[in-house]
């Protein structure tokens, strides 16, 4: 079964976070974020990770952008990078997705294959109930004791 997936913005972090694939021992190791199984269960949420894909940090972040309370007296300040969020969930089984031959052929006369790939309505609505749980996790993050202190200095 393939996953599908899609990168909803940049997390800005700092340098040298390592979640890219690499090779352990010859084989191949794909680091993710992802939510505990008992969470996936109790919410009844997609199952989903997460990848952060570095990259050259955007030019067009504001110089000013770290001169405020939430960075000060932080090392963030000197070493950041950007990071792609690269999100991938695993749909469920449907019966209406297969593989076929078509009537193309490729350069030895062989039939090339046809991929149908089909989603079961439920999957959205389990997608639609982890972007809901995100939400409700950033508000939660949000209204942390701490990020009230840096509102109240920065203001």
């Amino acid at each position: 079964m393939d996953h599908s997936g899609w990168s909803p913005g940049v997390l800005i972090a700092p340098t040298g976070l390592r979640y890219d694939r690499f090779s352990h021992e010859g084989s191949p190791v794909m680091p993710v974020l992802s939510i505990e199984d008992k969470l996936l269960l109790e919410r009844d949420l997609i199952n989903c990770c997460g990848r952060l894909l570095p990259m050259a940090f955007a030019d067009d972040i504001e110089s000013t952008y770290f001169q405020n309370a939430w960075f000060s007296g932080s090392k963030l300040l000197e070493k950041v990078d950007t990071y792609r969020l690269q999100l991938i969930f695993e749909p469920s089984p449907c019966r209406d997705s297969r593989v076929t031959l078509s009537d193309d052929r490729d350069a030895i006369g062989l039939r090339r294959t046809h991929l149908h790939w089909a989603f079961n309505q439920a999957d959205f609505a389990r997608l639609k109930g982890l972007s809901n749980f995100f939400e409700l996790l950033w508000r939660y993050w949000a209204r942390a004791p701490e990020a009230d202190q840096a509102r109240q200095s920065a203001e």
